[in-house]
């Protein structure tokens, strides 16, 4: 059932105060649908009345509709935040293991320098005094 725009009106109670401004929205087939805004809401467009009339429609008919939207909007953002969580959690391991390997090869290097006499006890002292 698509929904136009009628009319508006305001309506008042009976003090002669403004009660609420009344959009009525209508299809082909002759129905009506009376939708009921704040009274300030008269001196917009009937454009915008009629996406708020909308709106108003579908809130009261799918209350749950806008917490619904925003738990899929977080559950991809979340979805999104894991997927990130991963790729790093990836890159540190891999910098772990590279951090691990550099620190065998110096190792290994400084124990053949110190094997072949390039390097004393006082180099490695010096070296440890320093860290």
């Amino acid at each position: 059932m698509k929904l136009e725009y009628r009319s508006k009106a305001l309506d008042y109670d009976d003090s002669g105060a403004a009660k609420h401004t009344r959009i009525v929205l209508g299809n082909s087939d002759g129905a009506f649908y009376p939708v009921f805004l704040p009274p300030d809401k008269i001196e917009l467009s009937n454009t915008e009345l009629t996406a708020l009339a909308l709106e108003q429609i579908y809130q009261d008919n799918f209350p749950a509709r806008a917490e619904t939207e925003k738990f899929t909007e977080l559950e991809t953002i979340i979805d999104k935040a894991n997927a990130k969580l991963a790729e790093v959690d990836d890159a540190l391991t891999a910098i772990t293991e590279t951090a691990t390997t550099s620190q065998m090869v110096l190792l290994e290097i400084v124990e053949q320098l110190y094997t072949k006499g390039v390097i004393a006890d006082d180099d490695i002292e010096l070296l440890d005094s320093e860290a």
